[in-house]
């Protein structure tokens, strides 16, 4: 099938990578977990750290400004990319808005999709025809992929080089995940090796690399798994961020962005294969509702308190302290002694289904702000990870880090280290 009059796209797809519906996800983006297989020589080669440079091959996939460009006009030049797990695909884009040189930019290309494996099994989704400095948008006919052929097929004219600024694939997930996954063990990562400690599905992590003669060492920490998605915060003393990278569905490759908090600017790709695997693996299914879970539901305490306050006593809008809610200095998981509480919390929010409430994360104001900052966040997450653990919906809770901004007493003191719950509706 060729196009001979393109659509132009006026308004682009809002994507989401991150929620399991019907929203359409870029299946191929680099984001999203998408591992690029093959790809033709491009004016700047892809290397095991840098993978999102300008030029590279990388480029095409990364949704940003940044374009693929290669050299000569030797043709086809094929991309071969790997899908996370088995997708619909219902719409292609092709972005052909390049830097302004004559006659560089792509002209004709094809795509194919298999589902069979990385070699065989290819089916012709279709060959079009793009227009110069346009953004195209191809609605097709849902089509099953796990592996995507994008094959140029020709340019504009230019002797010298070709671009394509991005490409991506628009679809949603062929199947729900319900196997069992383990992380546990060791990982090679393009930032050396990882070796991951699992616990349920949650886990934290440590890892080593040098760069330029200096050897770096770092943490992963709050690291939490939901459907196939990894995220973690990766700290090295001297700067911290986040991580956010997705498991193929043989659960031997994990792959993703970091991004530095300090600097906005540093990201790239994180890529993991696994050398070792331990025990431990966990079963994932769908989240369980409230009402199925009578058998997890704690005992309802004579007198239900957060903090000294009684529960039924909380209006809509107040805040409490959760003072038996205890963390031990720069951890993010709670105490032992602290489920007591959440266990209130937790059947309160059973017995009023229609509740919603936030959890705010306090630190002591000793150390960097910015980890501080993080830390509140992550142990706010904590206790929503609980609660969500035990069948309480997600839409029902709302989480906030406001890290050492507001001490109720002078540093250092435990008593800063704390987390509140602002009942937002009783319902």
């Amino acid at each position: 099938m060729k196009l001979k009059s393109p659509l132009i796209l006026v308004i682009l797809v809002v994507l989401s990578s991150s929620v399991f519906s019907q929203t359409l996800i870029n299946a191929v983006a680099l984001e999203n977990g998408a591992t690029i297989l093959k790809s033709p020589r491009s004016r700047v080669d892809m290397t095991e750290r840098v993978v999102l440079a300008k030029y590279s091959a990388g480029a095409l996939l990364d949704q940003s400004p940044n374009v693929w460009s290669a050299g000569g006009t030797a043709f086809p030049k094929e991309f071969l990319i790997e899908l996370t797990e088995e997708y619909n695909i219902q719409k292609l884009v092709f972005d052909n808005r390049c830097e302004y040189y004559q006659k560089i930019e792509t002209k004709d290309v094809r795509v194919e999709f298999s589902t069979e494996s990385r070699g065989s099994g290819f089916t012709l989704v279709g060959e079009f025809e793009l227009a110069r400095d346009s953004l195209h948008q191809i609605e097709i006919k849902s089509q099953k992929a796990r592996w995507i052929k994008l094959i140029v097929l020709s340019n504009y004219g230019s002797q010298s080089q070709i671009q394509l600024a991005e490409f991506q694939a628009l679809g949603v997930p062929g199947n729900k995940i319900g196997k069992t996954v383990n992380i546990n063990g060791l990982w090679h990562t393009n930032w050396q090796d990882m070796t991951i400690e699992q616990n349920g599905s949650t886990f934290t992590g440590e890892y080593s690399y040098i760069q330029d003669r200096k050897k770096y060492k770092g943490k992963v920490l709050n690291g939490k798994i939901n459907r196939n998605a990894i995220t973690f915060i990766w700290d090295e003393k001297n700067s911290v961020g986040r991580a956010t990278l997705y498991m193929n569905e043989e659960g031997n490759r994990i792959s993703g962005l970091w991004r530095n908090e300090y600097q906005p600017k540093d990201f790239n790709l994180w890529t993991m294969t696994r050398e070792r695997q331990e025990e431990n693996a966990i079963e994932y299914s769908e989240v369980i509702e409230a009402e199925n879970i009578e058998e997890e539901t704690p005992t309802t305490p004579q007198v239900s308190k957060i903090g000294e306050k009684v529960v039924e006593e909380i209006s809509e809008g107040e805040t409490v302290v959760m003072e038996n809610i205890v963390f031990m200095v720069g951890e993010i998981t709670p105490h032992p002694d602290s489920y007591a509480e959440l266990n209130v919390i937790l059947q309160f929010m059973i017995e009023n289904p229609k509740s919603k409430v936030k959890i705010v994360g306090h630190t002591d104001k000793v150390g960097n702000s910015q980890k501080n900052m993080l830390l509140s966040e992550a142990r706010a997450e904590a206790i929503k990870e609980y609660l969500l653990e035990k069948g309480i919906s997600k839409s029902r809770i709302k989480t906030e880090g406001q890290g050492d901004k507001q001490p109720t007493c002078p540093p250092p003191c435990d008593e800063n280290r704390r987390v509140e719950f602002i009942l937002l509706k009783k319902g």
